[in-house]
């Protein structure tokens, strides 16, 4: 592959310094020599290319990790194979495709990366750039919001975040292929372990930028693992602690990739504060305080000229609706007055109805009406749960309950082919499934979900599944290996779908999971 420095150095073009990347130089901008990726061509996202690429420039000084007791926290020693030692593995396993800019310069992936040391390391991380980190983004999002750069360079300077990440591209492969789980718990494991020995050496403060990824990836993890569910919400409460404390000390100056990276976090952890308290239960619910102190990242936008929606990676521009979510699902485990109840429909009704009305400043219209579409979809699902949560006993038959079934329907079969419809959308279809009753409608539900599962092969959007169809059945009392069975149904007064909503402990609970 011929290199930017290759193509130029022909040229007589005179390199600005004797030293520095070979990237820079040719550029003539100054470089700060950090190896094996410098500053300049992280921040641009280019090829850092070097003349000598074995060696640091200054390797008696730098180290290619974020502090030095990384070397010493070791995992289980795994063979390098020696033809890697200095090759780019990645461009050859990767197929990028036009739509998606490339997510990482190529010269950063390389066999001196201290988290990939293994063929199959290398294999999995490639994976987890092609097919897992383009589900972590919503596909109205500014582009550079998709590339995820510098939680890669997080990853490959810190062997932690590499290992758990590696995990999950692991787990995300188990779900096709059942010999990958295994492994995708020997580096879950080794995660941990590391994890556990930096804290026994007091090596961590708290705010590092890697240790709240971390807390971050390992809730997807449980979220992806398709084999049992391993309590999601108690990585996420950790995220939510060391976002908080990052928080209270932050900066001001931050760049712009800082601002990506600052707001990717704080949207995913808001998001699966939103959404976790119905599939796991009460504690997440509890996480009140400091709630202000997540949107602090969401009011400053990398790319200003831009809506608040293009800036969002998660939220659609709209973390009033998932805040809404959140308090919504807090009805379910603790006391409420009228007034309460009141205020939420209120608040409900005023964003659903600014939602309905696009207001939306359009950037890109398609793009506009993608993020439209998820918006009504998950305030129409709110405003679902809000009628259940607020009336126990209103039954699924319920006019209003079934005009907003019916809307929620006809969202989903006019869906937009430029839309993706992911694990992101595991709320709104089991909140809508527990509210149908027709058979047409539950065919309309269980085609959502097979093509959640088939886009993202998300362990949640498989028990959501199953939840369902269990309910479903139960209602109807006749299961067959194709579904429901229509011709013989038997009505279980004693049990409704609709009820499992209420169900304290969250969904994720009931005893047939």
């Amino acid at each position: 592959m011929t290199t930017r420095v290759e193509q130029s150095s022909g040229s007589g073009r005179r390199l600005r310094t004797r030293t520095g990347c070979l990237t820079c130089r040719d550029r003539r901008k100054k470089c700060d020599e950090r190896w094996p990726i410098c500053s300049g061509c992280d921040r641009n996202l280019l090829r850092c290319c070097w003349r000598h690429r074995a060696r640091s420039p200054d390797s008696g000084r730098r180290q290619h990790v974020s502090d030095s007791s990384s070397r010493q926290v070791s995992r289980e020693p795994r063979p390098r194979l020696p033809e890697q030692q200095h090759k780019l593995v990645v461009a050859s396993t990767t197929n990028w495709t036009a739509k998606r800019p490339e997510l990482l310069p190529l010269t950063l992936v390389t066999a001196q990366t201290p988290g990939l040391r293994t063929a199959l390391d290398h294999s999995l991380f490639a994976y987890s750039i092609d097919k897992l980190l383009p589900l972590m983004a919503r596909p109205y999002v500014h582009p550079d919001y998709e590339r995820f750069s510098s939680h890669l360079t997080v990853a490959l300077h810190e062997p932690i975040v590499m290992d758990v990440l590696l995990a999950s591209a692991a787990i995300h492969l188990s779900a096709g292929q059942s010999d990958k789980q295994v492994q995708a718990l020997k580096y879950y494991s080794s995660a941990v372990r590391m994890l556990r020995q930096k804290i026994d050496h007091s090596e961590i403060d708290g705010t590092e930028d890697w240790l709240v990824l971390v807390a971050v990836i390992f809730c997807l993890f449980e979220r992806w693992n398709t084999f049992s569910h391993l309590q999601a919400s108690s990585h996420l409460l950790g995220a939510f602690q060391i976002l908080k404390l990052r928080l209270a000390n932050g900066k001001d100056d931050r760049r712009d990739d800082d601002l990506i990276f600052d707001r990717c976090l704080a949207e995913s952890v808001i998001y699966h504060l939103s959404i976790l308290p119905l599939f796991e239960g009460a504690q997440l619910t509890e996480s009140v305080e400091g709630w202000q102190q997540l949107t602090q990242p969401l009011n400053k936008r990398a790319f200003p000229d831009l809506p608040q929606w293009a800036n969002s990676p998660l939220l659609g521009g709209r973390p009033s609706l998932f805040r809404l979510i959140f308090d919504i699902s807090r009805l379910r485990h603790g006391s409420h007055t009228k007034e309460d109840i009141r205020l939420l429909t209120w608040r409900l009704s005023d964003e659903d109805n600014l939602i309905r009305t696009r207001a939306l400043t359009a950037w890109n219209h398609d793009s506009k009406d993608v993020c439209y579409r998820e918006l009504r979809l998950f305030s129409t699902a709110a405003k679902v749960l809000l009628l259940k949560l607020t009336q126990p006993d209103l039954s699924a038959q319920h006019s209003s309950i079934q005009s907003l079934v019916d809307e929620a329907l006809g969202q989903l079969t006019s869906w937009t082919t430029a839309g993706r419809f992911d694990q992101y959308f595991c709320w709104p279809l089991l909140v809508i499934g527990c509210a149908v009753t027709q058979p047409e409608h539950i065919e309309v539900i269980q085609r959502k979900l097979v093509e959640i599962w088939r886009c993202s092969r998300c362990g949640d959007a498989w028990r959501v599944r199953t939840v369902l169809e269990h309910a479903w059945a139960r209602n109807r009392e006749v299961v067959t290996e194709g579904g429901l069975d229509e011709a013989e149904t038997t009505d279980d007064p004693s049990f409704s779908a609709f009820d499992v909503l209420l169900t304290q402990e969250g969904v994720f609970s009931l005893s047939f999971l």
